[in-house]
């Protein structure tokens, strides 16, 4: 056979397998150091379940108050596919995974704000009056617990403006788009795996602009269902809402991760005060600061 003729049969290179985290979008989403506190609001027996069990549950998305959880981020990459030239076959491809995805992949986010801890708007979201705590997490150490110790998992600050949801999707789509680009059309499989990777990674941080005044920041399980047996379930008032428990410390011996604890409107501030700091006493954080919420709001 001439060389001419093995050169028309030799089987097309490989393609290289592309480390998700050596690319820019991945290392911004990865690399941004958040505040070193960031507050979760909730109830009593959320702070008291915290402390005891040790853990936080991470919710499924599409079950917590957004009702556009993930919906927001599909309808954009959606928007852009319209008006993109070429690659027609790709694009169809990337609207297929979509409406999988819009319907049947879980994502788990544990919720947290940016906002001082002591916001009205989150007394009345998450929590009732004279039962409400915003506990204030060590957030860099959580990131380092999470995404630095190799969990499945990633640590970061929702966008709420559009031009930058714009921009952060577009990204998604050109880097399946340059998989094409480089190595061919017969390459849409591994251009389709890129797309569907990083859009679970970046999805969950497009939130509707409405949202904005929580400043919030999420710990995201992209790769986990609610249909595994560790799964477990609560009553979220109108949805029975599925969860996975994150343990917040390796061992027995290691400090929660809680520098602070803010007690929401209460009529027994003092009280309440004296309980909190003997509650984390008692679990190890002699050190955490509790402070009483400044906000004038009663309902009692």
């Amino acid at each position: 056979m001439s060389e001419a003729k093995q050169a028309s049969v030799a089987p097309s290179a490989p393609v290289p397998i592309v480390d998700l985290q050596t690319l820019p979008i991945v290392q911004r989403l990865w690399g941004t150091e958040p505040p070193p506190i960031l507050y979760h609001y909730t109830s009593r027996a959320g702070l008291q379940g915290i402390i005891r069990e040790r853990a936080v549950w991470a919710s499924e998305a599409r079950y917590l108050n957004d009702a556009r959880e993930l919906t927001t981020a599909i309808d954009e990459v959606r928007e852009l596919l319209t008006d993109r030239p070429g690659l027609r076959e790709l694009h169809t491809r990337i609207h297929g995974i979509l409406d999988q995805m819009k319907e049947g992949q879980d994502t788990f986010v544990f919720s947290l704000s940016n906002d001082g801890g002591d916001e009205l708007s989150q007394w009345r979201a998450y929590a009732r009056p004279g039962n409400g705590y915003a506990i204030g997490f060590d957030a860099r150490a959580m990131r380092r617990r999470y995404v630095e110790k190799g969990f499945t998992s990633h640590f970061a600050a929702c966008e709420y403006e559009p031009v930058k949801q714009n921009a952060l999707m577009t990204e998604v789509i050109e880097h399946a788009e340059r998989v094409i680009s480089l190595h061919g059309a017969g390459q849409i499989d591994h251009a389709i795996r890129i797309f569907g990777s990083l859009f679970l990674l970046t999805a969950p941080m497009i939130k509707d602009r409405a949202f904005r005044a929580e400043q919030e920041w999420r710990l995201v399980l992209p790769s986990f269902s609610m249909w595994d047996a560790k799964v477990q379930f609560r009553d979220g008032g109108k949805l029975l809402v599925p969860y996975w428990t994150v343990p917040l410390a390796f061992d027995d011996a290691a400090p929660l991760p809680i520098k602070e604890v803010v007690i929401g409107p209460t009529p027994h501030p003092d009280l309440e005060a004296r309980a909190v700091s003997a509650l984390l006493t008692v679990a190890g954080r002699r050190d955490a600061k509790v402070r009483k919420s400044e906000v004038p709001y009663r309902d009692w």
